[in-house]
C-alpha cells in the first residue's frame, strides 16, 4: 500500500470576546449573545466542539452581522471537523466544514482542509474543485500546491503534478519529500508520455501501444472484479483507478520491487509483463488481488494491517501463497515470528542466528499467514463481521480492539485458532505423505515378487 500522506494545515484560530459589534442590537439581545459567545469561548477551549457550535450557533442567530461570532463558528466546525477526522468520521467531518463555508467560504485553509478528506476518500474530483477555490484566496500557497500536485498525481496526469510540485518546492527549497515526489514523477512521466489510455468508469489503463491485447484482457478482469468484489466490500468508487503496464525494467525502476512481484498497489495499480502472466488464470488472480486491495485501502482511510490486507486480497482472489508442508511446517516452528501482532506492518524478516529464513521466504510465510488468518475469520463470522472490522479500522480503533469488537476474540485467541489450522493440516499431510509412501512401498514389493516368479 501507498505510505499515508500527511499535510499540515496552519489554521491560525483566535476566539475572539464579542464586546463590540457592528450593528445596533437591543441591550437585553446583546448581553444574551455575549454571555452565549463566553460560554461557547469556554467550551471551544476545553476542546468541546460540539457543545461550542451549540452556544456559537445561539449567539450568531440573534445577530448575524457579529464578525467575532461568525468567527468563533467557524472555528468551533473547524476544530469538531478535524476531531471527527481523526476519529475516521469523514462524512461528518465533511458536513462540518461545508457549513463553515457557508458562513465564510474566502479562508483558503478551510478549503484545503475540505480538500484533504476528499483525497483520503479517493474523490479526486471533489478535491480538486475545493483546491482551486483555495487557490483563488492563496494563489501561492505552498500548501495549496503541493496538494493540488497530489491530486493530479493520484489521477494519473503527471504533467499537471509535476507542475504544481515543482511550483511549491520554488517556495519551499528545502522540502526534500516534495524534491524526491517531483524526481519520481518525472521518471514516471519520461516512461509513460507515449502510453495510450484504455478508459472505462472507473478504470484507465496505460500501456505500450505493443501490449494493446494484453490490456483489453486486464480490462475484462477489473470490470469482473468492479461488480463482484464491489459486491462483497458494498463499495464502488467513483473517481478513476489507474493501472499501469509496464516493461521489466520499467517496472523495476519505477517500483524497485523484487523480480518474483508480477503486480503491486501502491495508489496505482502496477502490472509488470512478464511470461507467467501469459496464463489468464494467473493475471486474473493478479489483477483481482491488486483491485482489492483498492478497496481495502479506501475502506479503512488507508489504515489496514498487512495480515488483513494481504489476506483478504487472497480470500477474494485465490491465494498466492504456497501451501505446501515444508510452508505449514516453518509456520509451526516459527510460530512467535509470525503471529498476527507481528503482521500488522510486515517488511520482512531479515535472515538472523534463531531465524534461518531468508527475506523472501519469510514473505512468502506472512503472506501465507495472513491468508489463513483471513479464511478463517471469514468462515467462522461472515464478511458482514469483517465490513464492520474495516469500519473500526477506518475509525482508527487499534487493531486488536477492532479484532475484538467485530468478532469477540482477541488477536491471541485467533492467532491461536490459526496456530491449531496450521499444526492439524500439517498432520493431515503427513497423513497423505505416508499412506502414498505406503502404497509405493506396496507397489515396489509387488513388483519385486513378479520379478522373482519370473
Amino acid at each position: 500500500m501507498k505510505p499515508k500522506i500527511f499535510f499540515f494545515f496552519f489554521l491560525f484560530v483566535v476566539v475572539a470576546g464579542s464586546d463590540k459589534v457592528l450593528f445596533a442590537v437591543e441591550r437585553v439581545e446583546y448581553r444574551q449573545i455575549k454571555s452565549f459567545n463566553e460560554t461557547g469561548k469556554q467550551f471551544y477551549n476545553n476542546k468541546d466542539y460540539t457543545e461550542a457550535i451549540g452556544h456559537f450557533s445561539k449567539a450568531y442567530a440573534l445577530n448575524e452581522h457579529d464578525g467575532i461570532v461568525r468567527g468563533n463558528l467557524i472555528s468551533a466546525y473547524i476544530g469538531q471537523a478535524i476531531k471527527d477526522k481523526n476519529s475516521g468520521k469523514f462524512d461528518e467531518a465533511i458536513q462540518r466544514l461545508l457549513k463553515a463555508l457557508e458562513l465564510d467560504d474566502s479562508i483558503p485553509d478551510t478549503h484545503l482542509l475540505l480538500a484533504s478528506m476528499y483525497l483520503d476518500n479517493g474523490d479526486y474530483t471533489l478535491a480538486e474543485g475545493s483546491l482551486k477555490i483555495a487557490e483563488i484566496y492563496a494563489p501561492y500557497s505552498p500548501a495549496v500546491m503541493s496538494m493540488l500536485g497530489e491530486v493530479y498525481f493520484q489521477q494519473g496526469n503527471l504533467e499537471q503534478a509535476i507542475r504544481y510540485w515543482a511550483t511549491s518546492h520554488k517556495k519551499e527549497p528545502y522540502n526534500e519529500t516534495l524534491k524526491i515526489k517531483i524526481e519520481r514523477a518525472q521518471k514516471e512521466w519520461n516512461i509513460q508520455k507515449n502510453y495510450k489510455v484504455a478508459a472505462l468508469h472507473p478504470f484507465k489503463i496505460k500501456y505500450n501501444e505493443t501490449h494493446a491485447e494484453f490490456a483489453q484482457q486486464i480490462m475484462v478482469y477489473l470490470q469482473e472484479g468492479y461488480v463482484n468484489i464491489g459486491r462483497i466490500f458494498h463499495y464502488f468508487p467513483l473517481s478513476d483507478v489507474i493501472v499501469i503496464i509496464y516493461e521489466p525494467e520499467d517496472f523495476q525502476a519505477v517500483t524497485s520491487a523484487q523480480d518474483s512481484i508480477a503486480g503491486l498497489y501502491d495508489g496505482k495499480i502496477r502490472v509488470k509483463i512478464s511470461p507467467k502472466l501469459d496464463d489468464r488464470q494467473f493475471l486474473r488472480k493478479v489483477v483481482l488481488h491488486e483491485y482489492t486491495h483498492v478497496l481495502l485501502r479506501y475502506l479503512t482511510n488507508d489504515n489496514c494491517p498487512f495480515w488483513i490486507n494481504e489476506g483478504m486480497a487472497q480470500v477474494v482472489s485465490g491465494t498466492v501463497a504456497d501451501i505446501s508442508l515444508d510452508a505449514l511446517n516453518n509456520l509451526d516452528l516459527e510460530s512467535v515470528h509470525f503471529h498476527l501482532k507481528n503482521l500488522e506492518r510486515f517488511n520482512g524478516v531479515r535472515k538472523g542466528p534463531d531465524f534461518h529464513l531468508d527475506m523472501d521466504s519469510s514473505v512468502k510465510l506472512a503472506y501465507l499467514k495472513s491468508f489463513l488468518g483471513m479464511s478463517y475469520l471469514v468462515n467462522e463470522f461472515g464478511i458482514e463481521k469483517l465490513l464492520e472490522l474495516l469500519e473500526l479500522l477506518k475509525r482508527n480503533v487499534p487493531v486488536g480492539e477492532a479484532v475484538f469488537k467485530a468478532t469477540g476474540i482477541t488477536v491471541d485467541e485467533l492467532d491461536t485458532a490459526i496456530q491449531a489450522k496450521i499444526i492439524n493440516a500439517k498432520d493431515k499431510m503427513l497423513d497423505v505423505i505416508a499412506l502414498e509412501n505406503k502404497a509405493l512401498m506396496e507397489q515396489k514389493i509387488q513388483k519385486q515378487i513378479k520379478q522373482a516368479q519370473q
